[in-house]
């Protein structure tokens, strides 16, 4: 992906998933070329069977189809190209929450206080899983709307989840154990 991750997101958008600000993550952080290989890993990964919301191939290809569509001066995209196109932008915006994850629980201040008064960011641990838990749960759910858009008649659902990718499940179930 010769792009950055603001070609599909902002870092504005993947701090409010997390419920954080710019104090907690900087945009450098979010700017790591780590994270925009992880992006493109599962966009690259993420192979939707038909040619409805246009483009062949990966979600890259797809991506561009549709921005050409939707971001053009005159907008000739369908309101379902619309929507799919918005449905990328937001699975690139979980896609990197998620993979932000891991490094976020122990570098984000539990408590601050100047002295005078003093707040408490998460209540506890298991708050923070929750949190954790709705980022992996939300942005399988909008894959899933993604792939299942794009299903050609005929094609079943089970043909559909065995086209996934395991490695994103596993990546998935591992940061869940991580955070567990």
């Amino acid at each position: 992906m010769t792009s950055a991750i603001t070609t599909y997101t902002s870092y504005d958008a993947v701090r409010a998933v997390l419920g954080i600000d710019e104090t907690d993550i900087p945009d450098a952080v979010i700017a790591l070329d780590m994270y925009a290989q992880a992006l493109e890993r599962t966009f690259r990964l993420t192979v939707p069977t038909a040619h409805e919301i246009g483009g062949d191939g990966n979600l890259i290809s797809r991506f561009e189809d549709l921005a050409a569509k939707v971001e053009a001066d005159e907008p000739t995209a369908t309101d379902e190209e619309t929507f799919y196109y918005g449905q990328i932008k937001l699975f690139a915006t979980q896609l990197v929450a998620r993979e932000l994850l891991p490094g976020l629980s122990a570098s984000l201040k539990r408590s601050e206080s100047d002295g005078k008064a003093s707040a408490t960011r998460f209540s506890s641990e298991a708050t923070f899983r929750d949190i954790a838990a709705r980022v992996i749960d939300s942005c399988a759910g909008t894959r899933f709307v993604i792939m299942n858009a794009v299903l050609p008649s005929g094609v079943t659902i089970p043909q559909m989840l065995a086209a996934i990718s395991p490695e994103t499940d596993i990546a998935q179930e591992a940061v869940r154990d991580e955070l567990a």
